[in-house]
């Protein structure tokens, strides 16, 4: 019982953290498109594309900082209930392979992103309306993407549990 009171004051130490990281981002963006606001879309493209390098590297920093300590956690709550090194060790690598899914999925997007925003800021014709309607597009279809992308690992973590807990019920 103590454990699960444990983490779930870890959770919402993450959640807290992730939410204040969130708003800093949204205020940061907030003041480039302020700065951006009379400028051309191919200016404001490439302002978006050196606002998003930026906070993709603050992000990935976040990310792995927060996988730390996710690490550290689970750890400390597994030694604490007794579980043999091998089997720590092998949670410890599902963490580490899950963590590793999500940032080559979230790195392809970036890439997706980045040429994207390259091609806007060189196309000299485009209006603020098309370049609007492009991004929307974009980014709408990636908000789908990492929703099934969520939505699969979602599903694999609870066949995964299921299958755990009937295993020792078949012995």
């Amino acid at each position: 019982e103590d454990g699960k009171a444990a983490r779930k004051s870890f959770r919402e130490s993450v959640r807290a953290k992730a939410q204040a990281h969130r708003e800093q981002q949204k205020a940061e963006n907030q003041e480039v498109r302020k700065e951006n606001k009379d400028k051309t879309p191919q200016e404001k493209a490439a302002a978006m594309e050196t606002q998003m390098a930026t906070q993709y590297n603050e992000n990935k920093a976040f990310r792995s900082q927060i996988h730390g300590e996710v690490k550290a956690f689970v750890q400390s709550q597994l030694q604490a209930k007794g579980l043999p090194a091998d089997k720590i060790a092998e949670r410890m690598a599902k963490i580490d392979a899950r963590f590793a899914e999500a940032e080559a999925h979230r790195d392809q997007q970036y890439q997706e992103n980045e040429a994207l925003l390259a091609k806007l800021a060189q196309d000299s014709d485009l209006t603020k309306e098309e370049l609007r309607s492009s991004l929307k597009s974009h980014f709408g279809q990636q908000k789908e993407e990492n929703k099934q992308f969520r939505e699969e690992r979602k599903t694999e973590r609870k066949a995964a549990k299921e299958a755990k807990t009937q295993a020792p019920a078949q012995n």
